[in-house]
């Protein structure tokens, strides 16, 4: 069940309707977290267990305008991954070498 928002105690949902006069905010019972609606379909589920400032910051970061933004952080993210399975990896191929060349000398 979707239980629509129209006041809270930061005014959190009234922010969020002048980012973009389409959207709504619900709290969405079934997975207890608070959604973002245009027209009732979904839009962006926050990962916030309150509403508050951040709610605002993550629905004008995520909207439309700042698509470009949000793809150079999402490859930047990507790039950081690689980089670390790359270097466990590594650490591991030199764990097992070291193991078993200690083995050897046994």
């Amino acid at each position: 069940m979707r239980i629509k928002i129209f006041d809270d105690l930061y005014d959190i949902a009234a922010g969020i309707k002048q980012i973009d006069p389409r959207y709504d905010t619900v709290f969405n019972t079934e997975n207890q977290k608070f959604e973002v609606e245009i027209e009732g379909k979904t839009v962006l589920v926050l990962p916030y267990e309150n509403l508050d400032q951040r709610a605002l910051e993550r629905v004008r970061y995520t909207r439309f305008d700042n698509a470009e933004q949000v793809m150079a952080d999402i490859e930047k993210s990507n790039e950081e991954l690689e980089r670390n399975i790359a270097k466990k990896r590594r650490d591991d191929v030199e764990n097992e070498l070291s193991r078993i060349f200690r083995l050897r000398k046994i």
